[in-house]
This record gives C-alpha cells, structure tokens and sequence, in this order.
C-alpha cells in the first residue's frame, strides 16, 4: 500500500515525459516519435559538455591536475546551454507555445531534492560555513529557481545552481521572446 502510494507520487511529481520536449510519454526514459530521430546528436552533446564540466571541476579540485589541460570543461555549460535552447525551440515551433509550468515542474522537484541533499551532506559532515547559508532568503530564491539574480544565493544553496537559474530563466523568456518575434 505504501510503495503504491509513494509510486503514485512520484508519477505525479514526475510524469512520464520525452526527455527531450517533453511531450507525454508511456513510461520514463522513453523519447516521443518526433524526438527519436533528433536523439543521437542532442545526447552525444549533452554528454560532451557534462564530461566538460566535470573535467573542469576535477581540475578545479585536484591540485595535481594540470588546469590547462582541463580548463576547456568551463564550455561544457555553454555547450549545455546550446543544446537546452535548441531543444526549447523544437519544442516551441512544434507546439506553437510551450509549457513553462511543465518545464518548471520537471525541474524543481529535482532541484529541491538537490538542495536536501546538500543540505544533509553540510550537516553530516559538520559543515557550519555552507549551512550558514542556507537563510530563507537564500532557499526561497534558490526553490523559485531566481538565485541567479541574488549572488548570496546564486552557488550557495547548491553548487552550480546558478545554471540551473539561468536554464529556467532562458525556458521562461524564450516563448515571449519568439512570440514577439513572430
């Protein structure tokens, strides 16, 4: 009874939806018709710039990497934003608006549960300095997905959620933004 109640939520909480535009799908991880041929390159891209990222953290983190060698991984967030955008835009000119509730909807439960998460990795490990952040100020900015525009918030609640923002800023302003354009 339970795992069918916790199931139901998280259907609700995550519906079944292309992983690309969103379209509603039978089961997760499943791509609509129209997404399938568009797959191999917008996942190989996506791919490329998380390697991207990480490869730069790793540098960032570890003294004995060589940075220059790493320091390309700081596109990989340009590369995402690229590839986000062009997907947003496939989905706008297909169903001539885009769901920014949908979108919003997608993302912030994921996010939110990152922020749980560091925030229980801050106070396991005793870390008083980032737990200090967390001020209702910070987290309210950081859960409306605005930190972007608080720099006490933009990468203290969760570490690169400054992107994240900015992602959902972008799929916000961009069918107001082609619609004026049309």
């Amino acid at each position: 009874m339970v795992k069918k109640a916790l199931k139901s939520l998280f259907e609700f909480l995550f519906p079944p939806a292309c992983p690309l535009c969103g379209t509603p799908v039978s089961t997760h991880g499943e791509l609509c018709a129209d997404c399938w041929t568009a797959f191999n390159w917008i996942d190989g891209a996506k791919g490329i710039a998380m390697l991207m990222v990480i490869a730069v953290h790793l540098a960032q983190s570890f003294s004995f990497l060589p940075m220059k060698m790493f320091s390309f991984g700081a596109m990989g967030v340009q590369l995402f934003f690229i590839v986000s955008g062009y997907c947003l835009c496939m989905k706008i000119n297909k169903e001539g608006g885009g769901s920014i509730i949908g979108r919003y909807r997608r993302l912030i439960p994921w996010y939110v549960a990152g922020m749980l998460t560091y925030a229980t990795w801050y106070w396991a490990v005793g870390d008083s300095v980032a737990l200090a952040n967390y001020t209702i100020v910070n987290v309210v900015a950081n859960a409306l997905m605005v930190n972007t525009f608080l720099p006490s918030a933009q990468n203290t609640i969760v570490p690169g959620g400054w992107s994240i923002s900015c992602i959902a800023l972008f799929s916000f302003l961009v069918p107001f933004f082609l619609s004026a354009t049309r």
